[in-house]
């Protein structure tokens, strides 16, 4: 496991590698931003790791002079109990959707606010006087 580990870092560092992946299982530690690699140490994340969740393996990569990392992780899939198995949806003009099942939602009326705004605003724009350039 070592070997391949001292391979594929060796890969990835060398200058005349513009794009290579080296993907490892095993163990790392994962911090709020940060990860340990074996073989390198500590290297800061741009986005927030998981919390209470270990990888099984992760693939770094580069790609010109940027460095890329990404997790395989296992998580239990959460099951939720549903009231209705299959819902149909209708979308129409007075509510934005109807579902079978009788409920419906309303849509946002943007446009009938600013009905009268637009109006105005259009009536100016048309009535606009250019002044003369002497």
């Amino acid at each position: 496991m070592s070997s391949k580990i001292d391979i594929c870092f060796a890969n990835l560092f060398s200058t005349e590698a513009t794009c290579y992946v080296c993907t490892v299982d095993g163990s790392i530690q994962v911090d709020h931003r940060k990860i340990k690699v074996p073989k390198i140490g500590w290297i800061k994340t741009f986005e927030r790791l998981p919390q209470g969740i270990q990888p099984k393996s992760f693939t770094l990569s580069r790609q010109g002079n940027r460095w890329f990392v990404s997790f395989l992780l296992e998580v239990e899939p959460q099951h939720t109990h549903k009231l209705v198995d299959v819902v149909g949806v209708d979308l129409g003009i007075e509510a934005l959707a109807t579902l079978s099942t009788g409920e419906t939602f309303s849509g946002a009326k943007s446009y009938r606010k600013l009905e009268r705004k637009l109006s105005r605003l259009q009536w100016l724009n048309r009535h606009k006087i250019k002044a003369v350039q002497p």
